[in-house]
């Protein structure tokens, strides 16, 4: 193997190693994330997904760009941070209703419905949006 060239170790300390880092302070994150989310509920499966976390960001992300005309990295992170949190309390509020308060179990199953209602809006939102067809709308092609 030839020797490193100047350019060659610039490019592993400009750019490889510090992607490195990051991936690296990216993936300990997350699963610091996951670890206390699961705490928190006191259930094992417990994920974003499974929460309604996720869908909840991605409803209010899309709302923003759809009604609000948000175009900028800074206004997809702001509204997508609230979406997670009306979510996340969305979901609180639905299973600590009745008996009990919120149990894992009661969790799972409001985050589920959550995520099955902002899966819905979603849908509803991108159908407003979806251009129409070119065609003339009477089925038949033309000949």
């Amino acid at each position: 193997m030839p020797p490193l060239t100047a350019v060659d170790a610039e490019v592993v300390c400009q750019l490889r190693v510090p992607r490195t880092v990051i991936g690296l302070m990216v993936g300990a994150a997350l699963a610091l994330a996951g670890t206390v989310l699961q705490g928190i509920t006191r259930n094992p499966i417990a994920d974003p997904g499974i929460l309604g976390v996720s869908q909840g960001s991605a409803v209010c992300a899309e709302l923003a760009i759809t009604f609000a005309g948000v175009h900028t990295l800074d206004g997809y992170v702001w509204f997508a941070f609230a979406g997670a949190g009306a979510a996340s309390v969305a979901v609180y509020a639905i299973a600590s209703r009745g008996l009990g308060g919120a149990s894992p179990v009661k969790l799972a199953l409001g985050g589920a419905a959550v995520n099955a209602l902002l899966v819905a809006v979603s849908r509803a939102s991108s159908r407003r949006t979806r251009p129409r067809s070119m065609s003339s709308g009477s089925g038949r092609s033309a000949r």
